[in-house]
């Protein structure tokens, strides 16, 4: 009788534990909805932060982290990290203003950023991070100054292809 009841309960936790991982690798829901990327200073003096404006709509809080190449226009590559907390953001409609910062040493000339991000909202993600959303490629230019201009006047890089 004993012997029945531990192999009944073995059995339960084998399959629980089976859905829960399955659950787990299965999952598609991606806890930001991206609406709108511009950039909003165009031209930038090396060492000085490109502004990206940024319309989320965030569904669930999950850390995740978003990987930058800037493209230099003398051909060399900037690589970053900008990892963010579960309680990153609010929920619902988030809006607001990314700063990235570029190389000090980079000459003037046209530049691009190339974006991508990855959740981590369970167990199985923590080890095997998933890419959402569409990666993004933000263009800008290296100059003598910072040049800032309106959300408004900006394009949404979203839809620019």
């Amino acid at each position: 009788m004993i012997t029945r009841a531990l192999s009944w309960a073995g059995l339960l936790l084998v399959a629980g534990s089976g859905a829960v991982l399955g659950g787990w690798i299965t999952n598609k829901q991606d806890p930001v909805q991206f609406l709108s990327r511009k950039v909003l200073t165009p031209v930038v003096r090396p060492g000085d932060d490109v502004k990206i404006e940024l319309d989320n709509y965030r569904i669930l809080r999950c850390p995740q982290t978003t990987y930058r190449i800037i493209n230099k226009p003398d051909g060399e590559r900037s690589v970053q990290t900008d990892d963010k907390p579960a309680a990153f953001g609010k929920l619902g409609r988030d809006k607001y203003i990314a700063s990235v910062p570029t190389p000090p040493s980079t000459p003037f000339g046209k530049a691009t950023i190339y974006s991508y991000t990855v959740r981590m909202c369970n167990p199985w993600e923590w080890m095997f991070p998933v890419q959402y959303a569409e990666p993004w490629f933000d263009e800008f230019e290296f100059g003598p100054e910072t040049q800032r201009i309106s959300p408004e006047q900006a394009k949404n890089s979203l839809t620019q292809r």
